[in-house]
């Protein structure tokens, strides 16, 4: 499935869509699929500097990237309007706090949602006993619009979306709902 981003660039179609069938044999060959990735243009450049906040105060998207040049981005159901989050977006991230600090070698991740951050960090710590994930608030909501973490309606979504930073620009190279 393709996604419409934000200044995608309108030659990634054709080379994206021969890659997909190496994405998806990844496990079978995981050679194959990295060295093509590799060729493709890059994804629509992100201009904005969207504002998020993490525990320790404000961050920029470039600030998410870390010393990384790959950012995983995973947009869980939390938004303000919101009395729980939604189990069935946090039950991975359970799994994955334990893995968190073997996958920051490799890539910068942040794990955002709507909810003020001091909100997040409570429901971290207190509830689900988190200790290791990169948690950002998405302040004024911006973000989540522009990368289908949002409904039509306004109301909160999941969404997994990866960018890359070569040369430095930011760009968005794949996505999944």
């Amino acid at each position: 499935m393709a996604f419409a981003f934000p200044t995608r660039a309108p030659n990634i179609a054709a080379p994206e869509k021969r890659c997909w069938p190496r994405r998806s044999s990844f496990a079978a060959t995981s050679s194959a699929w990295p060295s093509s990735a590799g060729t493709l243009p890059p994804g629509g450049e992100v201009k904005k500097n969207y504002a998020s906040r993490a525990k320790t105060g404000p961050a920029s998207f470039a600030d998410l990237f870390g010393d990384k040049d790959t950012l995983v981005v995973y947009n869980y159901m939390s938004g303000p309007q919101r009395e729980r989050p939604c189990p069935m977006c946090t039950s991975p991230l359970s799994a994955w706090d334990g893995e968190v600090l073997m996958f920051q070698q490799r890539v910068a991740l942040a794990v955002v949602a709507r909810s003020p951050i001091q909100r997040l960090r409570s429901l971290q710590v207190s509830e689900r006993g988190w200790h290791y994930l990169p948690l950002f608030s998405d302040i004024s909501g911006e973000f989540s619009r522009d990368y289908h973490a949002l409904t039509k309606d306004g109301g909160d979504d999941a969404a997994f979306n990866v960018f890359t930073r070569r040369q430095g620009k930011s760009g968005i190279f794949g996505a999944a709902k």
